[in-house]
């Protein structure tokens, strides 16, 4: 997003919230852009105009905070607190989301903009290499939260074999924390023996090239919503599995009973399905054009 700012001739500066040495430039900004947290001095000074960003969606903050508060640890990170403070502090709050919009909307009386979550795609283009083991390949990558873990795939996967003995499931970016779970269960059941497991966590040219070399890439967010590598594997050509509300997915399949969930798998990886007509994957100068009218409104 400061990317596209700056492409579009606004001075935008990137504060680390984890490195205060890059604060400086940025304490007298006529606007603060905010994605987490802001330091005291800015978010109380008079007269600061502030436009808060809501990644997680209302669920996953609503739950993680839940999660971290009966813990039992001390002085628990709390997400919901700090979303419901800047949903009032803010001049705007900004969503990529159309169903998050309408829950942030309840909760403020500021504007909430839904605006496309860009990509750079004079980057994420195709490439020409061989393609991923499996007939066909499916491949996953998400941040291994509950609201998008593949846990579906593992449950249904040993009886997609039984259609689609050829198949082969690529997961990874499984969290070295969360591996006494992951590799226990794709064992239990016989899943390991016919996909690929790994923590490796790519940059964006080695993610790149997995994605131009998979047909398919399995999005499983919960509710359907997007996420920013969704757009980036249909943009190097992979066809997008996911849950009805995605978008810009190619095809939908039933979120909640793996059963139904399988039957709608096979028939898309066999060829079967009809195709849907997903949106175009936005670019980074359509997020900066959507933005440029929030700062408008805020000052």
């Amino acid at each position: 997003m400061a990317e596209a700012d700056l492409k579009s001739g606004i001075n935008s500066v990137i504060c680390d919230q984890n490195n205060a040495e890059t604060w400086g430039k940025g304490m007298d900004a006529d606007i603060h852009v905010v994605h987490s947290h802001l330091p005291d001095k800015v978010t109380f000074k008079e007269g600061t105009k502030m436009v808060i960003v809501q990644h997680g969606s209302p669920e996953h903050v609503f739950e993680i905070s839940v999660q971290q508060g009966t813990s039992g640890s001390y002085a628990p990170g709390d997400s919901f607190a700090l979303s419901s403070f800047m949903l009032k502090k803010a001049n705007a709050v900004v969503t990529f989301w159309p169903r998050h919009a309408a829950i942030w909307e309840t909760m403020t009386d500021k504007p909430v903009f839904c605006i496309p979550m860009g990509i750079k795609k004079d980057f994420w283009v195709k490439q020409d290499l061989p393609p991923l083991a499996g007939t066909p390949a499916l491949f996953t990558a998400e941040n291994m939260h509950n609201c998008k873990w593949p846990i579906d795939m593992f449950f249904l996967w040993p009886h997609l074999m039984k259609s689609l003995p050829d198949a082969r499931l690529h997961v990874t970016n499984i969290p070295i924390n969360q591996q006494n779970w992951w590799w226990p269960l794709s064992y239990m059941n016989g899943s390991k023996y016919t996909m690929f497991m790994s923590a490796m966590r790519f940059d964006a040219t080695s993610l790149r090239n997995y994605l131009s070399a998979t047909p398919f890439y399995y999005s499983p967010v919960r509710y359907g919503d997007h996420n920013r590598i969704s757009l980036e594997a249909a943009a190097c050509g992979a066809k997008i599995i996911s849950f009805e509300g995605n978008e810009y997915a190619h095809y939908w399949v039933h979120e909640g009973d793996q059963r139904r969930q399988l039957i709608d798998l096979v028939a898309i990886l066999s060829g079967e399905t009809i195709e849907r007509s997903p949106f175009l994957v936005p670019d980074i100068k359509d997020m900066e054009e959507a933005m440029l009218q929030v700062y408008k409104a805020v000052l």
